[in-house]
């Protein structure tokens, strides 16, 4: 056997963990190079990096201050009074997909971890999130469709919004104790 070969088996085991190639390989269309090739870059794919908590704690704030700061757009009177091109229902729709976005990518973020891997508060940022997201998924094509800030969808959207930061910074916080949070945890989910 030559040493290429010898070499791509011994990568083999490694990348499948010792499953016998010949059992996953049609020889006849693929090549042993080519499944090492394949083996690669699935694992690449299929690889999860987890970050350490104070990471996730870092990420989960800079999230709350992301939507913060959309939602201080809406009540910045300011900005439409001196660009007519932009109206109050405008600033809530940026709100809704900044918002929709930053909690969907937190979301997928927090997916792969299980329960047991997350501690107290980030488990409960990831339920509020989760939480968040439903609800304001159900209220897409009105507020979408809204012309003005009375419209009920718009009024509705932000007043979730505030309940949701106010939750989500609840739970963040490191000076909430356990009772509290858990209390505030059920308000916001039930």
């Amino acid at each position: 056997m030559s040493e290429d070969i010898k070499k791509a088996e011994e990568l083999i085991k490694t990348i499948t963990r010792e499953v016998d190639p010949s059992s996953v390989i049609d020889k006849e269309e693929m090549t042993l190079m080519e499944y090492v090739s394949k083996a690669k870059k699935e694992e690449e794919e299929t690889k999860t990096t987890f970050m350490k908590k104070e990471v996730v704690e870092r990420y989960l704030a800079e999230v709350l201050s992301q939507i913060k700061l959309a939602l201080d757009v809406v009540w910045f009177e300011g900005l439409s009074k001196k660009d007519k091109d932009i109206k109050p229902v405008e600033s809530v729709k940026g709100l809704f997909v900044i918002a929709g976005k930053e909690c969907a990518t937190a979301s997928d973020l927090l997916e792969p971890y299980h329960q047991a891997a997350l501690n107290k508060k980030h488990r409960g940022c990831k339920r509020i999130i989760n939480t968040y997201l439903d609800r304001i998924e159900e209220q897409r094509e009105k507020l979408l469709k809204a012309k003005n800030t009375n419209n009920k969808a718009i009024k509705e959207f932000v007043k979730e919004t505030i309940e949701f930061l106010t939750a989500f910074h609840i739970i963040l916080s490191e000076e909430t104790k356990s009772k509290e949070r858990a209390q505030q945890l059920r308000s916001y989910c039930e």
